[in-house]
């Protein structure tokens, strides 16, 4: 999660369903899933809802979905795309808690494509493992996101008049699904391709551990042409 914009101050009245519809804005479709979790067993996809589009969407296409999907209903949360950010792997400083971000911002100053004065930026832990013996460098991963287009994406929401909650990242709603999957004391890797390429992450204990790109996108797989094909494969 890199915005929790409940905790930054944007109230908003309590939601009559249970559960979390997320809305997914692409360059070619709008997107929406709602889950609900049910007070035991697994969660449950309630509805599924894929809109395809002509052009950038507007607030007011958004708008019209969101009456259609009945939005004010529920808690909303939405992926930021590849482009949008930078997902960077650094060693955990050694500070106190109320300096974490300080000081993360200053070590990966120079690792972004833009100015750190414009970014906002979340820390992901990655846990040391307990059973490894010795020092080992702690990791942490940071997501990096210019500030003006998080404020972009929350403008077309809010003008769209969809309560939003979450502004999240692909990598950790991956590691979401992964902790519904894992066997007992073993992690999982997940492998999903979209119009953006190739996402790898590998999860243990329901943290993420490990997150790769890969350059091959879910149309370049799905190609008719057969020797094509079986190179992106390889």
């Amino acid at each position: 999660m890199i915005i929790d914009l409940v905790s930054m101050g944007f109230f908003i009245k309590a939601k009559k369903h249970p559960g979390w519809m997320c809305i997914s804005v692409q360059a070619d479709a709008i997107c929406a899933a709602y889950v609900r979790r049910p007070p035991s067993g697994k969660p449950m996809v309630e509805s599924v809802n894929f809109f395809p589009v002509q052009e950038p969407v507007l607030a007011s296409t958004l708008e019209k979905y969101a009456k259609d999907w009945k939005t004010s209903h529920f808690a909303c949360t939405t992926l930021l795309a590849a482009d949008d950010y930078q997902l960077l792997s650094v060693d955990a400083p050694n500070v106190l808690p109320n300096e974490l971000k300080t000081a993360i911002r200053w070590r990966i100053k120079d690792m972004l494509d833009f100015h750190i004065d414009d970014a906002t930026i979340d820390v992901l832990d990655v846990p040391i493992d307990k059973a490894a013996t010795g020092v080992r460098s702690h990791s942490m991963y940071v997501v990096a996101a210019k500030s003006k287009m998080i404020g972009q994406r929350q403008d077309l929401f809010a003008t769209a008049k969809i309560a939003l909650l979450v502004i999240d990242v692909p990598e950790m709603a991956q590691r979401n699904i992964s902790v519904l999957l894992e066997p007992e004391g073993r992690g999982i890797a997940l492998l999903s391709f979209d119009a953006d390429g190739g996402l790898l992450t590998v999860t243990f204990g329901g943290e993420l551990y490990l997150s790769r790109r890969i350059d091959i996108t879910l149309m370049q797989l799905q190609q008719s042409d057969e020797a094509q094909q079986n190179r992106y494969y390889d």
